[in-house]
């Protein structure tokens, strides 16, 4: 089941983008090949209660077509690196760092 028919069976809709760039938009611009998982976090409670869900998805066009929230975390795998959006951060993109650890720099 995607997150979209998850929050219909809960009852809640979708947030609607306002013109805001979507979900699928900024990881469609951001990422050059195909992903092979998406592990998207959105939080649907309150600052007081709050209540984190994850979601995996396969393919962009899965994501939800709504505007990234403040709460909201984002991993996208490729076959070749792995891009991570951060709460409050999605206005910057990605950080974008190599699937393997070897390929990383030794920080010497």
């Amino acid at each position: 089941m995607t997150a979209a028919a998850d929050n219909v069976a809960d009852g809640r809709e979708p947030v609607a983008s306002d013109g805001e760039p979507t979900v699928r938009d900024v990881v469609g611009d951001a990422v050059d090949t195909a992903p092979e998982q998406i592990a998207y976090r959105e939080n649907v409670g309150t600052l007081d209660a709050p209540e984190e869900q994850w979601h995996r998805y396969e393919t962009v066009a899965e994501l939800p077509d709504r505007a990234f929230d403040g709460w909201d975390e984002l991993y996208v795998y490729t076959e070749t690196h792995v891009y991570h959006w951060v709460a409050g951060g999605f206005a910057q993109g990605p950080e974008r760092v190599p699937r393997d650890p070897e390929s990383l720099p030794d920080g010497e």
